[in-house]
């Protein structure tokens, strides 16, 4: 089961402004939140409205799951390739790679 856990949510919000480089001031200030609702979202005191969970992807480069639940993004060619076995992802990774190869050549 998913569960949308806000203290776990904050640390990766943490974790995310963190890599980027920013502090709670600026990032508050980027998304248009106080610097008090910022440092309470990052401690799970406080949840996001939808609107500043939006901006806040939009602005640490994440996803909305990796923001709430954790999940990492899944690409779209793992989507299409959802169900092939490992014989068929192997045919549909070197198609990619020839395709790859002969683009550089062109």
């Amino acid at each position: 089961m998913i569960c949308y856990n806000l203290e776990e949510c904050g640390k990766r919000i943490k974790e995310l402004r963190k890599k980027k480089g920013y502090t709670q001031a600026v990032l508050s200030e980027r998304v248009g939140i106080s610097l008090d609702s910022m440092k309470r979202i990052e401690r799970g005191a406080k949840g996001g409205s939808i609107d500043t969970l939006l901006v806040l992807m939009v602005e640490l480069d994440s996803s909305m799951d990796y923001l709430l639940v954790g999940r990492e993004p899944v690409s779209r060619l793992d989507c299409l390739m959802e169900g092939f076995n490992e014989a068929e992802r192997r045919m549909v990774e070197c198609t990619a790679e020839t395709i790859r190869q002969m683009k550089k050549g062109a």
